[in-house]
């Protein structure tokens, strides 16, 4: 286990991460013409103003339109909104992030219209969030409610919108792993468009006008707090002499699936890296201050299995267990034993013990099911909790920190 020694010196890490809920409201000035909406089919085309409609129902009958089947002259991109609304979602030091908003449908809720809590499923692997814009119809009701590690936000788009002065939308940004619903609306007709959000491969090098849009991130207080933090332990020569492992849980749930392993002894050494480039909010800081100080850190799967902690850079399937044990299976499959409890009937020892900046969570678990038999065959499962790992040199060894700490 790590030493006591050891957990005292990386508290100020643990310290240092402050919890910032994953979404972001506000309104946005647009010009008139950004209101303009097209729907409807080619031989039954129509238009409608969503500054001063006219009509008792917006948007005809429709309560859902897909983006096949309407276009609108309001472009958060073009308008600035997804620079906005993400630069507070997205962390990363003086980084450029590009990130692709497509447009997705949109909703008209009426009197007594609704839509239950939920989540929203990503449509693909670098899928991070969600935008959605509410135009100035007029309507009471229908607050959009978001909720995350139990901390809540009421988003009364209605409200906000009366109290402005001049031509403006209101909008919230959130990652996919909130709950959000929308409360019943009370009179009038809520109107919205939304948009999925997605991380794009190609670095942003300067902002531009073309799609994919690079969004600059705020810079969080506890981002700088923890790079001195880190910074000032690796200088220090109490921290690690020998070197030593770290570990963080994610805050986060990623949408990736890892493929069933065929071969699970040869599965890929990189299998679980793709989680590195949707890393988002105190996940994707911690990636980066770590690189920062010229570590390496990479995705691995906590397992427990009997009396032991196994940590190991894929998933792991046990297939059918037949004479082998689980544990032989694991260590066999490259399970390295990070933990143990105490009065095993192993005899088997802590082979690369690891302290928990943050401990594991069970966000991101991976699991595949698996044949045990004893007297008779049993389903079982082994589940793997990933999470981010980094390998510290020892001292005099290690790469001299980025950011030196002062005091």
């Amino acid at each position: 286990m790590a030493t006591e020694l050891t957990k005292g010196q990386i508290k100020p890490l643990a310290d240092a991460i402050q919890y910032k809920p994953p979404f972001f409201g506000g309104t946005l000035k647009i010009p008139t013409e950004s209101f303009t909406l097209f729907y409807g089919q080619v031989d039954n085309a129509q238009r409608i103003d969503l500054f001063n409609p006219t009509e008792e129902r917006p948007v005809g009958c429709a309560r859902k339109m897909d983006s096949s089947n309407f276009q609108c002259a309001f472009d958060a991109e073009r308008l600035g909104l997804v620079g906005i609304a993400c630069g507070n979602l997205i962390f990363g030091k003086a980084e450029l992030k590009t990130v692709k908003a497509e447009l997705y449908k949109l909703n008209v809720y009426g009197p007594g219209s609704f839509f239950k809590p939920h989540k929203d499923t990503p449509r693909d692997k670098t899928m991070f969030g969600s935008l959605v814009v509410t135009f100035p119809t007029t309507h009471e009701g229908g607050e959009l409610v978001l909720r995350h590690k139990g901390n809540e936000k009421v988003m009364d788009f209605a409200a906000w919108l009366k109290e402005e002065d001049e031509p403006c939308v209101a909008y919230a940004a959130f990652f996919s792993d909130v709950e959000h619903e929308v409360l019943e609306v009370k009179s009038g007709y809520r109107v919205t468009i939304t948009y999925n959000l997605y991380f794009e491969d190609a670095p942003a090098t300067a902002p531009d006008s073309s799609s994919p849009f690079p969004v600059r991130a705020l810079i969080p207080p506890s981002e700088q707090r923890f790079e001195e933090a880190l910074a000032k332990l690796l200088n220090d020569p109490t921290f690690l002499p020998d070197g030593g492992t770290l570990g963080f849980g994610f805050e986060h749930q990623y949408p990736i699936t890892i493929p069933h392993p065929e071969f699970p002894k040869k599965a890929p050494k990189n299998q679980l890296k793709p989680f590195l480039r949707v890393l988002k909010g105190n996940d994707a800081m911690v990636l980066q201050m770590f690189r920062r100080q010229g570590l390496d850190p990479f995705v691995a799967a906590i397992y427990e299995v009997d009396h032991f902690q196994f940590m190991c850079d894929k998933i792991i399937d046990l297939g059918e267990m037949y004479e082998e044990s689980e544990v032989d299976k694991v260590r066999d499959c490259g399970g390295i034993i990070i933990n143990c409890r105490p009065n095993n009937d192993w005899q088997l020892e802590v082979e690369e013990p690891v302290a928990w900046i943050k401990m594991p969570t069970d966000h991101n678990r991976q699991g595949f099911p698996y044949l045990a038999y004893g007297n008779e065959a049993q389903l079982e499962y082994l589940y793997g909790d990933l999470c981010l790992i980094v390998r510290v040199e020892p001292f005099g060894v290690r790469a001299q920190p980025a950011v030196k700490h002062e005091g």
